[in-house]
């Protein structure tokens, strides 16, 4: 029998002992994309996620990686099913940006204190 814990990512498994509770997702999934390319010597990576999501990658990707001397490519995929309305008119699309201002809220709050 599988434990849940075996069917969880290494990623979803491990991030809280290398990081403070209190770092957002992504930051973390940064920070652990720059000890992977550390480790492995790469110097650049691709980010690719939804163009709401990807403004909030940008700033963490250039914050740690350009801190290391790597550079980050940022690219937002483009969801052709869905409709191409203004986002203020669309409801599921209006939760997306107010929750990512959020994050990026909450990051910039305590990544001033850490960095301080």
């Amino acid at each position: 029998m599988i434990a849940a814990t075996d069917r969880d990512s290494w990623l979803k498994r491990n991030k809280r002992k290398f990081y403070p509770d209190h770092y957002e997702e992504t930051h973390l999934e940064v920070l652990l994309a720059k000890e992977f390319m550390t480790e492995r010597g790469f110097r650049s990576a691709l980010f690719v996620s939804s163009p709401y999501h990807m403004r909030r990658i940008r700033m963490m990707a250039d914050e740690e990686l350009g801190k290391a001397g790597m550079t980050a490519q940022c690219v937002p995929y483009e969801d052709h099913a869905r409709s191409f309305q203004l986002w203020m008119l669309s409801r599921p699309d209006f939760r997306w940006v107010i929750t990512e201002c959020a994050k990026i809220g909450w990051y910039l709050i305590y990544h001033k204190q850490v960095s301080a």
